[in-house]
């Protein structure tokens, strides 16, 4: 194992991926690959593309083979099979859109809506699936393994809805609709990444290289404001209440689906100003209106969550990421090497401490890394207070559950 590994903190899959590059090429002779870093590499890589990522009970019915992977996932879709990109995203629909954002997975862009209305833009998250090349250093997901995150990210979403059972929650992404589309990258979207790549320099291989056989998952998602670390609180009162959301969003997906995130670090979750005074969550039948402060948090990405969703679990494999548990630079690395040892490198295994762990982090990043602009007052300076208590008690919680129902005693 490599020791030492110091990555950007956030979204660590590409800073990791740059980190390999390096020990691609050895000291002193950059056009020749190191033979044994890059052997490793390969053997990881293998690794990787076989990942299990669904578990599923051996009376279940389903079985686990790519065609019936494929069919469950259009089936998420609405799709009878695969759709031409083009004719699943019109030309004058891709010219109302921008690029936003990349990680390994792929890229994001956001569709403005001519209504102007920030509640009816759409984000696009397309992730390309199934094809043999490499993508930013990456194996292209499977059908099995896209499926994992679809699954979860719909069945949280089905959360918000109010009219379900005894528990809901709001404060998981949106999923509108998801896709899967087949085809060159448009070239439009490949404008857009080009003039990204002008701006910030993309970490992300060029989409031209995409061939007319390239498959690709698209979540579209309502747009949900600003990732946690760009995002300016007025006071600690609202990020302390922002908390609170993110806490009994976690909760209730611990009851319903034994939801663990296992990533939630502050680039997964995103920041909005709202007019809404309170936000209801529903926990055990008991309805809970919790004050927004004039905040609204959204948990995103589910690439490494865990679910149990019928006869299955659906999981992602973290066993063979054997450098990620190397990496140091922020606490942000020490939570996944806690998960490691509390699943005991058994990821399918449900442990709701791990969704503490990330709170535990979360608090940390409240109390020393998120800007505020009003960080004087008697009010921030109160509830910078009772964030440092809860810093002091969170890893005693079990669960978010446990944790929610201590908080619910004093809302």
């Amino acid at each position: 194992m490599n020791k030492g590994i110091t990555l950007q903190p956030g979204k660590w899959r590409k800073s990791l991926n740059t980190w390999r590059r390096t020990q691609s090429l050895p000291s002193g002779n950059p056009t020749k690959l190191n033979g044994d870093y890059e052997s490793e590499r390969k053997v990881s890589l293998t690794v990787a593309a076989h990942r299990k990522s669904i578990s599923c009970r051996k009376h279940s019915s389903s079985e686990p083979t790519k065609t019936n992977f494929k069919r469950q996932l259009l089936g998420r879709c609405n799709q009878s099979h695969v759709l031409r990109f083009e004719s699943a995203y019109s030309d004058p629909y891709l010219e109302c859109c921008e690029k936003i954002g990349e990680g390994a997975f792929g890229e994001v862009f956001l569709y403005k809506s001519p209504t102007q209305k920030e509640a009816d833009n759409v984000v696009l998250k397309i992730i390309p699936i199934e094809g043999l090349q490499l993508v930013n250093g990456e194996i292209q997901k499977t059908y099995e393994q896209i499926l994992q995150e679809v699954v979860i990210s719909m069945e949280l979403c089905a959360l918000g809805h109010e009219n379900r059972g005894i528990s809901f929650a709001n404060g998981f992404v949106n999923i509108q609709a998801v896709k899967c589309v087949k085809g060159h990258y448009p070239a439009h979207l490949q404008k857009l990444w080009e003039e990204y790549d002008d701006r910030k320099e993309s970490e992300n291989d060029h989409p031209q290289c995409f061939m007319s056989d390239q498959i690709y998952v698209v979540l579209e998602m309502a747009f949900s404001g600003k990732d946690m670390e760009k995002f300016i609180f007025k006071n600690a009162e609202q990020s302390y209440y922002a908390l609170q959301q993110i806490v009994f969003a976690l909760a209730v997906g611990e009851m319903v689906y034994e939801f663990e995130h296992r990533d939630l670090h502050w680039g997964n979750i995103l920041i909005a100003t709202t007019n809404e005074k309170y936000i209801c969550y529903k926990l055990k039948n008991q309805v809970i209106s919790l004050p927004t402060k004039g905040v609204k948090a959204t948990v995103i990405d589910y690439t490494l969550s865990r679910i149990t969703y019928g006869d299955c679990c659906y999981y992602n494999d973290l066993s063979l990421d054997k450098d990620l548990f190397a990496a140091t630079g922020d606490y942000q690395f020490d939570i996944y090497r806690m998960m490691r040892d509390i699943l005991n490198d058994k990821w399918e295994t449900f442990e709701p401490k791990t969704n503490v762990f990330w709170i535990s982090y979360i608090i940390s990043k409240l109390l020393n890394n998120v800007k505020y602009k009003n960080n004087r007052t008697k009010l921030h300076l109160e509830y910078i207070k009772k964030l440092r208590t809860l810093e002091s008690t969170i890893l005693s919680y079990k669960s978010c559950m446990d944790f929610a129902m201590n908080l619910i005693m004093d809302i």
